[in-house]
């Protein structure tokens, strides 16, 4: 019976601990990206609602102002009678 010799070389090892070093560097980067984009999105997110949250508070000052009315006009509706 035949017996195989396995032999690995060591420009073989190289490449393999290469590729290795080379995938795991590659997924700390992916992973240092992704809570980077993850955590602008929430910035982006949180700063949207403030915006909205402006927006109405805006509209609703601007809605009271037109409902009062102003003395100026009360002065001129009362000298014209």
């Amino acid at each position: 019976m035949l017996k195989r010799k396995f032999t690995l070389h060591l420009d073989a090892m190289v490449v393999i601990a290469l590729l290795f070093i080379a995938s795991v560097a590659f997924n700390l980067i992916q992973l240092h990206q992704v809570r980077s984009l993850t955590q602008e999105n929430l910035d982006l997110q949180m700063q949207a609602l403030v915006d909205k949250f402006n927006l109405e508070s805006q509209k609703a000052a601007l809605d009271k102002l037109g409902q009062k009315p102003s003395p100026a006009n009360n002065g001129a509706a009362a000298n014209s009678h």
